[in-house]
């Protein structure tokens, strides 16, 4: 059972609201959101392999790509399901999504958190430098994952201007959540007004109960409770052990991990949708190019698919037709460009196997140190991050395999560790927990019922729908704590023009003697296979 296969059914509308859309609904096929989702990914890919390869490996790359999309997009996607809605609805859902995203810090036109320091340099220096971006000062090459400021960066450099590569940042940035919502709306079959606009409300409150999380780190005098701090309430050393366990609300995404998140979105609402390993390897390569730790999540729900598929299998000839299904044009095509090329690039990075600050892969807490307050806090994470949403809708997915597999990854993931940071917990879990927001929403359609007319409706709910009520209600205080301390920053500043500045300005003239440059920094990059053999 697939819960979040396309369902084909008529839009029922009110007379009344027959009478005011009439000749303004809007039919947007689902080829086409497909066709751009992948297009996003796919542009500043293209550029990347343009800018940075030599021309005699960049351009047949390109092509080749090119070639691909056309043949993904024309053999997989060939359906007559369409997003159908007022355009009046979908116009207030992409202006509600272009004022959250203003509150996000989206462009510097807002208060942004410190993350946003290092970001701003990188994407300076992307409209400032040449590429391939090999800083002449100190013959550094910036190794990062850059590619979704690529497109706002080449904005930028065309109209020699830094304000106008910020307008872009924002606007790109727009179009990509914009994107991912519309998917959501197809194949969550959000084909009301109600439930677009629920939709758009639980994209914005989409969080784990951090405030009752904050508040007990408090009492205990673990954090200082502020607007700015509760939504990170693991953020504290106990006993010699740091544990900053978190999986990322929406808002907290798009404000300091926006380079990261918006492919890994597009890429499971694709996925979950049509599950066929004729595309996987097209799309984790799509994402892995943009996000190499989330792409451990989507490869994890690749394999799981697969594998499912394979024990149900009856017989040699079904195994043997699920074992050639991958290997289809659009997957071979990216197996030789675009996952050689990524993985060349990030290998260079020192980070990558070393660690953030030094440090490899490992557990998150040594299981040598591993104490009954270690047990507690992480359960007390578990139960208020996910644990209570998945009872909330056990019932209702209790047999979708997908659900339970979700489940086991997300108590997973935060048992381990890659560098000093907690980026393998934050990054990894993007995939599962915004798949845990899906099913919450699926849940709701599917347990709301409203009856009757216009002006005499009842509406008729399950039990677990107003607890998940609840849940959000609470979840939303994370991002309305997050953008309140925007405002309040701007009060004082007395301007919204908070981008992010002075910690670091460029990282043209750093070198690795602060061990955090290692995370974009590349000293003797001619002796790496990325730049000895394919890079200009």
């Amino acid at each position: 059972m697939n819960t979040f296969e396309l369902v084909a059914t008529a839009q029922h509308v009110s007379k009344y609201e027959e009478q005011i859309v009439q000749r303004k609904i809007v039919s947007i096929p689902f080829r086409n959101l497909v066709l751009a989702a992948y297009l996003y990914m796919v542009i500043p890919i293209l550029i990347f392999f343009l800018a940075w390869l030599k021309w005699y490996i960049g351009i047949p790359m390109a092509g080749m790509i090119i070639t691909a999309l056309y043949f993904l997009t024309k053999r997989e996607y060939t359906g007559d399901y369409a997003l159908v809605l007022p355009l009046r609805t979908l116009v207030l859902g992409v202006f509600a999504l272009a004022i959250f995203l203003w509150l996000t810090g989206q462009g510097g036109f807002f208060f942004q958190y410190s993350d946003n320091h290092w970001r701003n340099a990188l994407f300076f220096d992307l409209v400032e430098y040449d590429w391939p971006l090999i800083y002449p000062q100190t013959q550094n090459a910036l190794v990062y994952y850059f590619l979704h400021w690529l497109v706002p960066a080449i904005i930028g450099k065309a109209a020699s201007s830094m304000m106008v590569a910020r307008i872009a940042l924002y606007v790109w940035t727009l179009i990509g959540v914009v994107l991912v919502v519309f998917l959501l709306a197809s194949v969550l079959n959000a084909n009301t007004k109600r439930k677009f606009a629920l939709l758009v409300f639980v994209f914005f409150a989409w969080s784990g109960i951090n405030i009752i999380g904050g508040m007990i780190s408090n009492i205990f005098g673990l954090i200082d409770f502020d607007l700015d701090t509760f939504g990170w309430w693991t953020n504290f050393i106990l006993d010699g052990q740091g544990y900053a366990y978190m999986f990322r609300s929406n808002c907290d995404q798009l404000a300091s991990v926006y380079n990261q998140t918006i492919a890994p979105w597009l890429a499971i609402a694709l996925l979950v949708n049509k599950p066929k390993s004729s595309t996987f390897v097209f799309l984790a390569a799509c994402v892995f190019a943009y996000s190499p730790l989330p792409f451990i999540g989507i490869a994890a729900i690749m394999i799981f698919y697969f594998v499912y598929e394979l024990i149900h299998c009856n017989g040699k000839n079904e195994i043997l037709a699920l074992f050639q299904k991958p290997f289809t044009i659009y997957n071979i095509i990216a197996l030789i460009t675009i996952v050689p090329v990524f993985f060349l690039f990030y290998t260079c990075n020192i980070a990558a196997t070393t660690g953030a600050g030094g440090k490899p892969f490992g557990f998150h807490i040594p299981i040598s140190e591993f104490s009954w307050k270690s047990i507690l806090i992480l359960l007390l994470f578990y139960m208020l991050q996910f644990g209570v949403y998945d009872l909330l809708v056990y019932k209702g997915f209790k047999n979708d395999p997908l659900f339970i597999f979700m489940t086991v990854c997300m108590c997973v993931v935060p048992l381990f560790k890659l560098g000093t940071m907690g980026d393998f917990c934050w990054n990894v879990s993007v995939p599962f927990f915004f798949l845990l927001m899906m099913y919450c929403v699926k849940y709701i359609f599917l347990h709301v019922k409203i009856e009757g007319s216009e002006t005499d409706a009842i509406l008729k709910v399950r039990k677990p729908v107003i607890g998940i009520a609840f849940c959000l209600s609470l979840s939303l205080l994370n991002p309305l704590s997050q953008i309140g301390f925007g405002f309040k920053i701007a009060y004082q500043e007395k301007t919204f023009d908070l981008m992010c500045r002075g910690v670091i300005e460029t990282f043209a003239d750093k070198s690795l003697d602060d061990v955090y440059m290692i995370n974009y920094l590349l000293p003797n990059y001619g002796e790496t296979a990325f730049f000895k053999y394919i890079a200009k």
